[in-house]
């Protein structure tokens, strides 16, 4: 165990087992996010949607927002059945 007096980050990685940065990302789980976020973006992108206006800004306009979550879950359902067969 190090003690206050003698405590050096060199002695902390070796004693912890420190890989560096890289042993903190898993490239696997970078490209499923990456996959995921790009998924949603197609999909609120492209699908058929509501569009509404949100109240009434400062400056006298209105925002306007896509809705179209309803249907993008049967699309994910879709993809999931088809990528791993549930």
């Amino acid at each position: 165990m190090l003690s206050p007096s003698t405590f050096t980050l060199d002695k902390l990685k070796q004693e912890v087992g420190w890989k560096g940065i890289g042993g903190l990302i898993n490239l696997e789980a970078v490209v499923a996010t990456l996959g995921w976020y790009t998924l949603q973006l197609l999909l609120h992108r492209f699908l058929p949607a509501t569009v509404i206006e949100g109240v009434q800004l400062e400056n006298g306009g209105k925002q306007k927002y896509r809705l179209n979550g309803m249907n993008g879950i049967p699309s994910l359902i879709a993809i999931a059945n088809d990528e791993f067969a549930l």
